[in-house]
């Protein structure tokens, strides 16, 4: 049948169903092969070819159907059921009858996005030997890293785009990879600033390459690292795994990189104590003598290095920055490389979902904790910097830190050393210069709220959960208890158990912020004279509450809920709100405490209630502090008008 005549014979599905099964020893039909011959493109011919090479023909198969089958266009996706020319060509590849000749020029012609879709981690190693030898004949050394490298990847770096690899083609990739940026000193043709400007382009271009790997081949990162580790770059690997997708890290691996971390940290504080020992007049050989177990720790060209530098005469400058390295140390990783493992619940999806973790949340605390130990550690050798104005909020998150994940409770030590750190620290002083900079003052917002987190958990150490804690009873007011989780404020009450202001407080919150537990009334009940207090803040509302109409509302709506208020308690109402509250819903009237007070005070006294329609009470202004006995009395006695209260 040629290609021009119209298609007969046996139907597809039936030819497709004979190849797929026929036994190795069985050949094929002839008129599946004839089929093959005769359809020109389609899904049909594409279906038998493969159905054929993995089923009749897959131990040998002829040389026409392999080339017919590798001269299929790569595209397409495989779709209901049906094999695409990829898989077609996969299949073909790997057959034991493909000649080398015919793979390797097969190959050769392939884009890298269909190379590495060939060299997945299902095609034979056969297949992926070849991969490998197209891949090094197309790049066969590695380049130093560019910013343009970015947007013109070569054919390693393109292909690490893909997931999924054989582990021959990845590791034939990953040393392909451009190497770390690396530029001659500056000269005549270069000058200094240009030479750093490219130097710092080709830098950050390295650090988003390496990015890239770890997020993009989960399940080799400790196959990157040990990579990273014999190319310079176990340091950006490791940050990537702490501080971008540390939820896809497995726990081993996790614990073991943040060791290494931290082992970097043990590093920076040898230098704040070696810096500060030279600045107060020891010598090299007190040096070397003081410090022997930490420089023993080092390689020895490591090891000398770091004390001719700290040692030398005219490297002031530096020793003044080595001098606070700890505490540098920690505001980055605070900010930046722990952030995520220190607050889990900050890991999120693009769509605002959370991650799952590998780590179990037993690993990720014991790994906060050290950190916030490595964290009193530095608050014990922080100093001012005298180089520094007031710094950004980055720089005390690592206090804030250390406070909510230290395990052990917080020691006047402790607090004093944080006291020191917030009165050296404030807002940045040129705010004219930085008033019309919105990124400036949310840097500003959110050190300020970072200096609040901090001072609450030092006014209020024994807090359950100190990134919690709710700070100094005397300072804190009723909108923080208002809007606090009903646990940390029970537990708050219950510390501060006997401090009644602190329950008035508590009760005026409730006029701010709908909870549901603890109850008004749980929260009465711990006060010393409830009663009192109830009438007190009623009678003095506009003084202890404000004069916002929600705000009276809702006071309102918490006394006339308990079931025991007596008559003085409701006469101290204001008028206004208590004979309104409820009134024109659709499920409600105006309370029947109130119209049971008003009913017994005015009686049937036509007068009485006539004065009572025309009174003085008001939604808003000076007649909505009228208290509802004042009103009561007067319109029954038909005496003046009180003046409204002025507080």
């Amino acid at each position: 049948m040629s290609p021009s005549e119209p298609r007969s014979g046996l139907p597809a599905v039936f030819l497709h169903a004979v190849a797929k099964l026929a036994g190795p020893t069985s050949p094929p039909t002839r008129a599946a092969l004839d089929r093959v011959r005769g359809l020109v493109d389609g899904y049909e011919r594409d279906q038998l070819m493969l159905a054929l090479l993995r089923g009749a023909l897959r131990e040998s198969a002829p040389l026409w159907l392999l080339t017919a089958a590798l001269e299929r266009e790569p595209g397409g996706q495989e779709e209901y059921g049906f094999a695409a020319p990829m898989t077609l060509m996969s299949a073909a590849l790997a057959h034991p009858s493909c000649p080398d000749a015919l793979r390797r020029q097969t190959l050769q012609r392939l884009s890298v996005e269909r190379l590495a879709a060939i060299g997945d981690t299902d095609c034979p190693d056969q297949v992926a030997l070849s991969v490998a030898a197209e891949l090094h004949r197309r790049e066969p050394e590695r380049r130093p890293m560019a910013p343009e490298l970015l947007d013109t990847p070569g054919p390693a770096q393109a292909l690490l785009r893909r997931p999924g690899l054989h582990s021959l083609v990845f590791e034939a990739a990953l040393e392909l990879l451009p190497s770390e940026p690396w530029l001659t000193p500056p000269s005549d043709d270069l000058p200094a600033d240009a030479w750093l400007s490219a130097f710092n382009a080709a830098s950050d271009a390295w650090e988003r390459l390496i990015k890239s790997l770890v997020t993009t081949h989960v399940p080799r990162h400790r196959r990157l690292l040990e990579w990273g580790r014999t190319h310079d770059s176990a340091h950006l690997i490791r940050q990537h795994l702490l501080g971008t997708v540390p939820w896809n890290v497995e726990p081993a691996l996790l614990q073991e990189v943040a060791d290494e971390d931290l082992a970097d940290f043990r590093f920076r504080v040898l230098l704040t104590t070696m810096s500060r020992a030279v600045e107060h007049g020891a010598s090299e050989e007190e040096v070397r003598s003081r410090f022997a177990d930490g420089l023993a720790l080092l390689e020895p060209d490591h090891r000398e290095r770091t004390v001719a530098q700290m040692c030398d005469p005219d490297h002031a400058r530096g020793r003044r920055v080595f001098a606070h390295s700890s505490t540098r140390w920690m505001e980055d990783a605070a900010g930046g490389t722990w952030r995520l493992i220190l607050s889990p619940e900050d890991a999120k999806t693009r769509y605002g979902q959370s991650h799952s973790w590998c780590a179990p949340p037993e690993l990720l605390k014991e790994l906060a904790g050290r950190f916030a130990e490595a964290g009193a550690e530095a608050l014990a050798l922080w100093e001012p910097r005298s180089d520094d104005r007031f710094r950004p909020p980055s720089d005390l998150r690592w206090v804030r830190a250390t406070l909510v994940h230290l395990p052990t409770p917080l020691d006047d030590a402790v607090e004093g050393r944080v006291r020191s750190i917030l009165r050296s620290t404030g807002p940045y002083r040129d705010h004219r210069s930085r008033r019309y900079d919105h990124a400036a003052l949310e840097e500003e917002r959110r050190a300020s709220e970072t200096r609040d987190a901090i001072q609450r958990m030092i006014d209020d150490p024994a807090a359950a959960a100190r990134r919690r804690a709710l700070g100094d009873p005397g300072t804190i007011t009723s909108e923080q208890l208002g809007s606090s989780p009903a646990d940390v404020l029970e537990d708050y009450l219950s510390r501060h158990a006997g401090n009644d202001l602190l329950i008035e407080k508590t009760l005026l919150g409730f006029a701010r912020s709908y909870r549901t537990s603890p109850t008004f009334a749980d929260v009465l009940a711990r006060h010393s004279a409830p009663d009192k207090a109830l009438l007190e803040i009623t009678t003095h509302l506009r003084r202890r509450l404000g004069g916002a109409p929600t705000l009276r509302e809702a006071w309102t709506r918490q006394i006339l809920g308990l079931p025991d208020a007596d008559a003085e308690l409701l006469r101290a109402l204001l008028a206004w709100t208590a004979l309104t509250l409820g009134v024109g819903s659709r499920f409600s009237d105006a309370p029947t405490p109130v119209i049971s007070l008003v009913l017994k005070a005015l009686g049937d006294s036509e007068e009485a209630w006539a004065r009572f329609a025309s009174g003085p009470a008001s939604h808003a202004g000076p007649g909505a502090w009228f208290r509802l006995g004042e009103i009561l009395d007067a319109a029954a006695a038909g005496t003046p008008w009180p003046a409204p209260p002025s507080r």
